[in-house]
């Protein structure tokens, strides 16, 4: 029984350890009482992992149950409970394997409590060094001992610095909303009261005249009521003028690009959809399904979801270019001079950007880092950061990576490091749009006074990104496949190069519907054959089941597929605010989308957190089965945007509102 069951053969091996020590004399406890088969001792053989099928389709998680075992608790009870505390140990291991990824295996244990992580590794090295477990013989597979974990937390990692500068953030922000919250609605009401007593009015000696007081009436009078500083900083963070911000439809934005809103968010659902599958293929039973041993249509139309990103490039692209422009012809029209490019408005434009982005940024980096430390600790299906094979793309990033490179996200360069060297992995989203609108701000700026140099500019960049993609591709030997290496991810995915043809084409599209918007005249032929050539575009450069390129035809599909993916979402973009989007306009434009589109960016941040948080402390290793998953797929939509709507309240829009305050408030000074 011992070569077959893991806990059994440390019990067994516990007299390596020195006589004194409290954990071999539990171990030797616990040996006897497995030989007689005494209850407890098989509950917590029955607590511990074994090996398990599915060992070449990537089960690399060969674990107990974690809180069957800490049930098993010291109150002695002849034959049902153990004379000792128990805990529930993770020991991992690496193994060569080509046919999996990520060759690191978990083992659970429930052992002793007694025993340290020290005793614990010397007699599991030796078991595996000597494969004296049979599943060694069986898979004629060599294990590595890495380290063995308890699994406990005396929470150490709230009291570093970084952890308790985002602790009293976090608190200062609640502080802030609680008074920013009942200052304004103590204003409101004292406004409302003003307004009632004064509800009628004289004028000119003529009779009274009755006024109808709304919220609108007390909206403008709260406008015009003139704040001190310390008034307007708390009432930035009043969750009642914030949630009243992003429910309002019906201001801030032109009517006309309500679609716009509508396409965010289906494309976000795909992003959450993708990030879902991709952050808890670490904790599945059997990643052979979500790589290359599967034909599932859905799991295909789940991976190919990751290319949704290209949509809010290409609508960063459109954005600056149709906000610049519609600015400059406002400008024209009240007689004033074109705009002309200057280092100053660069800078302006900059600062403003990066704080727009930054400070909900920084604060899930900071979340998300707490959320890493406490993994570290107590979860045995996310693989401790210290451990030499830990994958960060794999888990979304890593706690020393956030030690360490924290300050690239801080500066928008992260997409240039290894996924290895990122402290959220997905932050490479962010890093590129920031490099996008630095590229963009100077050729949009520039073409206003300087038309052909610019254009000029953008081809050569159109032209670069096209080459430089299949070159890469080509040579790389790049193939389609589910299956990439990490190389593969860190030269392919996330550089600037690779990624600025959506970005590029949102802008010509902007610049072509500024210029042509009143003379376009399309008929309904030529509507029906862009209808068809968008979507069929759309889906067609990224869905091929059940099919292989040669490396040329790859190459070649690699240059021009996220260009493709920027036309087709032009096109719709370009059909509904010209009025040719019929009921895929109505749709999009609906009133639920311009709320959720606005809480996009929030989402887009906090969902891969919200997957760890919701896989990563389980018992047992999810199993991929994507009929099974769908529903949990879609929980995570929800719980995403619920999420991305506290976010919105407490890191968004409150600090974005100081930043301008603060600034306003400095210009005159």
């Amino acid at each position: 029984m011992k070569i077959t069951l893991p806990a059994y053969a440390v019990a067994n091996e516990s007299f390596i350890l020195s006589n004194s020590s409290s954990c071999r004399r539990n171990l030797e406890v616990f040996a006897t009482a497995i030989n007689n088969r005494e209850s407890w001792s098989m509950k917590m053989l029955d607590s511990s992992g074994i090996p398990k099928p599915g060992f070449y389709y990537g089960n690399k998680f060969w674990l107990g149950v974690k809180s069957q075992c800490l049930s098993l608790h010291n109150n002695y009870v002849e034959n049902n409970y153990p004379p000792f505390e128990v805990n529930y140990f993770a020991a991992y291991f690496y193994y060569d394997l080509e046919t999996t990824k990520n060759n690191v295996l978990t083992l659970g244990l429930c052992l002793p409590n007694i025993c340290t992580n020290d005793e614990l590794s010397l007699i599991l090295r030796k078991i595996f060094n000597e494969r004296n477990l049979m599943m060694s013989d069986i898979y004629e597979v060599d294990y590595t001992f890495l380290r063995v974990s308890d699994l406990k937390t005396n929470y150490h990692y709230l009291l570093n610095w970084k952890s308790i500068i985002i602790e009293l953030i976090i608190f200062f922000t609640i502080l802030m909303m609680i008074f920013g919250s009942i200052y304004d609605v103590r204003r409101r009401k004292g406004m409302k009261k003003l307004n009632s007593s004064n509800a009628v009015l004289t004028y000119n000696n003529d009779s009274p005249r009755n006024l109808v007081i709304t919220n609108n009436n007390i909206s403008n009078d709260l406008n015009k009521q003139k704040q001190n500083i310390f008034g307007e900083i708390v009432l930035c963070f009043s969750v009642y003028t914030n949630t009243k911000l992003l429910l309002n439809t019906k201001k801030g934005s032109d009517s006309s690009l309500k679609s716009i809103h509508g396409i965010k968010f289906i494309a976000m659902v795909f992003v959450i959809f993708f990030h879902t599958k991709q952050y808890t293929d670490c904790s599945a039973d059997n990643t052979y399904y979500y790589t290359k041993g599967t034909t599932n249509l859905l799991v295909e139309i789940i991976d190919r979801s990751s290319q949704a990103v290209n949509v809010f490039f290409f609508l960063s692209g459109f954005l600056i270019v149709y906000n610049l422009y519609s600015r400059e012809i406002k400008n024209k029209l009240n007689g004033k001079e074109p705009t002309k490019p200057t280092l100053s408005s660069l800078f302006e434009a900059l600062y403003k950007r990066y704080l727009r982005l930054t400070p909900a940024y920084m604060m899930t980096m900071g979340i998300t880092y707490i959320c890493f430390s406490h993994f570290d600790d107590v979860s045995q299906l996310f693989i401790p950061t210290n451990v030499k094979f830990h994958h960060s793309l794999i888990y979304g990033g890593s706690k020393e990576n956030c030690d360490n490179y924290w300050w690239t996200h801080l500066l928008y360069i992260n997409n240039l490091f290894n996924f290895n060297e990122m402290c959220i992995t997905w932050g490479w989203y962010l890093a590129n749009d920031m490099q996008f609108f630095i590229i963009g701000y100077i050729i949009t700026t520039y073409s206003v006074v300087y038309f052909y140099s610019s254009a000029a500019f953008w081809t050569i960049l159109m032209v670069s990104t096209t080459i430089v993609s299949g070159y890469v591709s080509y040579s790389r030997d790049y193939f389609l496949s589910q299956f990439i290496s990490m190389s593969e991810e860190d030269l392919m995915y996330k550089l600037p190069w690779m990624r600025i043809g959506p970005y590029l084409i949102g802008m010509a599209v902007a610049y072509y519907l500024i210029q042509m918007k009143d003379k376009i005249n399309l008929n309904k032929i030529n509507i029906w054959i862009l209808w068809i050539l968008a979507p069929t575009a759309l889906i067609g450069s990224i869905w091929f089941h059940k099919t292989e390129f040669s490396i040329l035809e790859m190459a070649f599909y690699v240059a021009v597929f996220r260009s493709i993916w920027g036309l087709s979402i032009g096109w719709i973009v370009f059909a509904s605010v010209t009025g040719y989007g019929g009921f895929v306009n109505t749709f999009l434009s609906r009133e639920i989308f311009v709320v959720l589109g606005r809480l996009t960016y929030c989402a887009y941040l906090v969902n891969p957190t919200i997957v760890f948080l919701s896989y990563f402390d389980a018992d047992e290793a999810i199993h991929a089965d994507i009929m099974l998953q769908l529903p949990m797929f879609l929980g995570i939509v929800v719980l995403t945007f619920f999420g991305a709507f506290i976010f919105y309240l407490m890191f968004e829009t409150p600090y974005i509102s100081l930043l301008r305050v603060l600034t306003t408030k400095s210009k005159y000074k």
